[in-house]
């Protein structure tokens, strides 16, 4: 019996070729939009779940403060890790990470500058599950010195040799790293991916200062079967006893907090991530789309299905005749759903297949191709080939198997209008949907443009940032900016240790009240040259930059913003003092004020400008170079052959500071395109949702315009006559759309510290937009309809 049902589906959808396409390609299109985002979900909530015991393993943060400046991190001092061992018996393991930035790597006669070298304590891979090749994991990370390289690096700097017990050398000072392992690449889904990792003891030893600066990432394996908020709650006694005595003296405090392992990608927001993560915000956003497309597929289906109802009325009134019964008829119309459901499904799978490079691009992931093996896969395949089936099958079903057949015989079915108050409130919900994504993602990239066009305070375009590496470039800096300003397309250098967009310290220092005396207080701070500023041309609005020529700027002179000196109260900031540390203990000098900045954007757009105090250093890490971006070329070729003249031990690397500043953006950036690119196929689907309901209305009305075309109506007036009832429900879907996309969107700017406000332009732009595509879609029916020939409509079919 079941082979008759797909038999007769088979003819039904061969027969009518066109019907059957625009059903196909409708519900392939909401099938593979879903599965490409269930796999961009499933990927996202797979970090970290490769680890043996990842429900076992938090990282510590710590929400400190300094006088009334809080900031919350997630990293912590180096002791806590040992010392929490040591004083919890619920922790198991610790194991802490360390990165000291960009390393050079040397070996032989190989120069190459490497990121994710992280130093790391000799418990990592009992920690952790990331897979050691070669070696001994329990003492790969032991001995001074050691280097544990992935495999990716071990075939860069040795080929096909064996790199164990083979030296290569890093850091500005060329320390010198025996290889004792290689480990497996990092998994893609690893909220951090290390290249090489060097033994933690390696470092210098640290005494009880220590305590005072937070700069690992420390992981903890908790006993099985321990509550985190068991150890949280004794991080007030803990920390008061190791750093009371010494956070007192500068008025500040901290305590630990613990986030579970498989939360950081998601979740962790705090300041201080190993690896920018991801935003779990998105994937509720994306989980309701895939819903909602399946969803419109689905009606495009039945709004399709009934269109077509009467044209398969005799053939229901015959089979009636025949001693077919309803549950016949209903059974025949869900299998050619399913039928179609199935083909789609399949052809969605083979898509996805072909287009996956693409969509990895666009998403920035590396999903793999075998997706179809996974068992999550499979079963979230055919629960949608169940459920768009049922779902999609259901109401034509039961829609068309209820035609009575003797008024089918008499052809009186067209007359049946089914529920065109359902069928209408589906195209609204279609369309209220469809507006509400091109609305949220004209948003998205109008606050994207916000943030790159917006005045920063500084001048980031034709600026190129070179790190300095060693004391030798270090030494030779100034020599290497005179050499520079030689040439004519170079018009400013300068110097310093952080860059906007990078990472400012946050420092407690001394500092005197509008009022007299002095209190404490947390501010960001850097050091930078007389070149800094007037080469990002940031704007001294008080008293004076550095100067080149006095050397007691170096000792004496600061500068800061009008964010501080607001902060601060102060109504003459020039003169006003710090206490800053001598590095002796904790003896302090003096330093004025010379000078107020106009504020700028330390780093992105989603952060607050902060109180910043500036000083002077003539021997920094960063050199920043204005260039004329004209002579692009010319310039970077003179600046390589200048650099390789005075630095004769480190290659040239650079980058563009405005290329710096975007990254900050680009994890936005991409999720706007994913946000983009199925706001289109939404979009597209809910178009054959219309397709299909004016192409039942014109079916429906068909003697009706052809009366009123026998009695003289124009093509233009008939058109119209039947694009007025669907501009209708796009005129209540617009109305449903505005209030919910304006909340979304008002919530999700939220985020920002520096947003646009939804603009009405957006609003009024994207509800023409679909109105443009509504009268697209609807006018390739009116116009058939109103061309026909009346004489054939006014027949009884």
């Amino acid at each position: 019996m079941l082979r008759s049902y797909v038999v007769v589906a088979i003819r039904n959808l061969r027969r009518q070729g066109f019907y059957s396409f625009i059903n196909i390609f409708g519900l392939t299109a909401g099938v593979l939009s879903s599965l490409f985002l269930l796999l961009y979900i499933k990927d996202e909530l797979s970090f970290d779940a490769f680890h043996k015991n990842a429900d076992q393993i938090y990282r510590v943060g710590m929400h400190a403060s300094i006088q009334d400046t809080k900031v919350d991190i997630c990293q912590a001092m180096s002791p806590i890790g040992p010392t929490m061992k040591t004083d919890f018996p619920e922790v198991e393991n610790f194991v802490r990470i360390n990165y000291p930035g960009r390393e050079l790597v040397t070996k032989e006669d190989q120069q190459f500058y490497e990121e994710k070298f992280y130093f790391a304590d000799s418990s990592f891979f009992s920690v952790f599950s990331f897979q050691l090749v070669t070696g001994d994991p329990r003492k790969a990370l032991v001995a001074p010195n050691s280097i544990v390289l992935t495999e990716s690096i071990a075939k860069k700097y040795f080929g096909e040799d064996e790199p164990l017990g083979k030296v290569i050398k890093t850091g500005s000072e060329e320390w010198q790293r025996i290889v004792t392992g290689v480990m497996k690449d990092a998994p893609v889904n690893s909220h951090f991916r290390p290249k090489a990792l060097i033994s933690y003891s390696s470092l210098p030893a640290q005494g009880p200062s220590a305590w005072g600066n937070i700069n690992d990432w420390v992981y903890l394996q908790l006993a099985t079967g321990t509550d985190p908020k068991i150890v949280e709650a004794r991080s007030p006694a803990f920390m008061e006893k190791y750093t009371g005595e010494l956070f007192r003296q500068f008025n500040a405090k901290a305590d630990f907090y613990l986030e579970p392992l498989l939360s950081i990608h998601l979740y962790s927001k705090n300041e201080g991530q190993i690896e920018p993560g991801g935003d779990i915000t998105y994937i509720y956003v994306f989980s309701i789309v895939a819903i909602f497309i399946l969803l419109i597929a689905s009606i495009n289906y039945m709004n399709l299905a009934t269109a077509r109802g009467t044209m398969r009325a005799k053939e229901v009134g015959i089979r009636k005749v025949l001693g077919s019964y309803r549950k016949q008829l209903m059974i025949q119309f869900t299998v050619e759903a399913i039928v179609v459901t199935l083909l789609s499904v399949v052809l969605s799978v083979v898509l996805a297949f072909f287009l996956l490079p693409y969509f990895n691009d666009l998403a920035d992931k590396a999903i793999t191709r075998d997706f179809y093996k996974d068992p999550i896969i499979l079963l979230a395949l055919s629960g949608v080939l169940v459920f768009l089936g049922l779902v999609s099958g259901s109401y034509p079903a039961f829609y068309l198997s209820r035609f009575q057949s003797a008024q089918v015989l008499k052809g009186r079915a067209s007359s049946k209008s089914g529920n065109p108050a359902l069928r209408k409130a589906l195209v609204v919900f279609q369309f209220s949907i469809s507006i509400i994504m091109v609305i949220c993602t004209w948003v998205v990239y109008d606050q994207l443009n916000f943030m790159k066009e917006k005045n920063l305070g500084f001048n980031k375009d034709q600026v190129i940032r070179i790190p300095l590496e060693g004391q030798e470039a270090r030494k030779k800096l100034d020599v290497l900016k005179q050499a520079l300003l030689t040439n004519p397309d170079i018009y400013s250098v300068g110097s310093g240790w952080a860059t906007p967009g990078g990472d400012f310290n946050l420092n407690g220092i001394f500092v005197e009240m509008e009022q007299g005396g002095f209190t404490e207080k947390g501010f960001m701070s850097c050091q930078v040259d007389a070149g800094y500023l007037p080469t990002l041309e940031i704007e001294v609005v008080e008293g004076r930059n550095f100067s080149e020529g006095t050397k007691s700027d170096t000792s004496n002179a600061v500068i800061v913003n009008q964010e501080l000196a607001r902060e601060m109260g102060w109504t003459e900031p020039i003169g006003k003092r710090f206490k800053v540390m001598t590095g002796d203990g904790l003896q302090t000098r003096e330093v004025k004020v010379v000078g107020v900045i106009k504020n700028f954007h330390q780093r992105a757009l989603q952060e607050p400008i902060m109180p910043m105090i500036i000083h002077n250093s003539i021997q920094n890490g960063i050199l920043l170079v204005r260039i004329n971006t004209a002579n692009t070329g010319d310039v970077l070729s003179f600046i390589d052959k200048t650099w390789k003249d005075i630095i004769t031990n480190r290659p040239l690397q650079y980058s563009f500071l405005e290329q710096d500043f975007y990254e900050k953006y680009q994890a936005d950036e991409s999720k706007g395109q994913v946000f983009a690119t199925f706001s289109i196929f939404t979009i597209v689907i809910a178009c054959m949702g219309l397709f299909g309901l004016a192409s039942y209305t014109a079916e429906q009305r068909k003697k009706e315009i052809g009366l009123r075309k026998v009695i003289g109506a124009s093509v233009s007036s008939i058109m119209l006559l039947i694009s007025k009832d669907f501009l209708k429900l796009v005129g209540v879907s617009i109305l449903i759309a505005f209030p919910i996309a304006y909340y979304a969107m008002s919530n999700w700017l939220q985020e920002f510290e520096f947003r646009i406000s939804p603009s009405p332009i957006t609003f009024i732009s994207s509800a023409g937009l679909i109105l443009i595509v509504t009268l697209l879609t609807v006018g390739y029916h009116s116009l058939v309809a109103a061309t026909g020939n009346p004489v054939a409509s006014l027949k009884d079919q």
